[in-house]
């Protein structure tokens, strides 16, 4: 199962730059988790190939993922507005409740601190991150 990848000319631009910045990085990752919203979480990290993983190529550009979020994410939008990355998904199935009462950051593993949701989540992520560091893509 292979998730529909769309990117704009300028968000491809801006990873092919990111990609070539890296070279000790094979792969563009997109990684998966489940907020305290109805949204779903997406990042893109720069990262080498694991086994298991699901590998789709747009152009020059090869992007790796597991079947985690294969099974929850039908297709995937990469745009480059006000100098960030942007992603938005559109889910196989919405998201109805939460399944716990903070959403963990990816980067330091704490939640968000908040029961009724999570601010931190939302269909569109703003960065690329590289080993825990965040790349500015300006």
């Amino acid at each position: 199962m292979k998730i529909k990848i769309k990117i704009s000319e300028l968000a491809y631009e801006e990873l092919k730059k990111a990609y070539d910045q890296y070279p000790e990085y094979s792969f563009i990752r997109l990684t998966y988790s489940q907020c305290c919203s109805k949204n779903s979480k997406v990042e893109i990290v720069l990262d080498n190939v694991k086994e298991n993983d699901i590998k789709d190529k747009v152009d020059e550009l090869i992007f790796v993922y597991d079947y985690h979020l294969a099974s929850k994410v039908k297709e995937l939008t990469i745009i480059y507005r006000n100098f960030s990355l942007q992603i938005k998904t559109e889910l196989y199935e919405p998201i109805t409740k939460c399944v716990s009462t903070s959403c963990g950051d990816s980067l330091n593993n704490k939640g968000c601190g908040k029961s009724s949701g999570c601010a931190i989540c939302s269909s569109y992520r703003k960065k690329i991150i590289i080993n825990k560091e965040i790349l500015k893509t300006k």
